[in-house]
């Protein structure tokens, strides 16, 4: 049998660290320490969602796991396309 993701709309938008404010529960942590102590450099993330990226998506609301979510950008590409202008309301 097959299946196919019914038409849902979203309001997203791809994350740019440089464009402020950022997006609701996207926090940046300076540095970090690997599992051996080393010391990593600073990363992106959604607040109990997991690493965002430059140019991943960022699904404002329910993203397609119910809450908001980052996706990068080749799965977000999959899964949506742009609304035309005249549907947006």
């Amino acid at each position: 049998m097959k299946y196919q993701r019914r038409p849902e709309i979203v309001e997203a938008e791809q994350f740019d660290p440089a464009k402020k404010p950022w997006p609701l529960l996207v926090c940046y942590e300076p540095e970090w320490r690997d599992q051996d102590g080393s010391m990593m450099g600073g990363y992106y993330y959604v607040s109990g969602r997991g690493q965002i990226y430059p140019g991943d998506y960022y699904v404002h609301g329910k993203g397609p796991y119910g809450g908001p979510e980052a996706m990068n950008r080749k799965d977000f590409e999959k899964l949506y396309e742009p609304v035309p202008e005249h549907q947006e309301k």
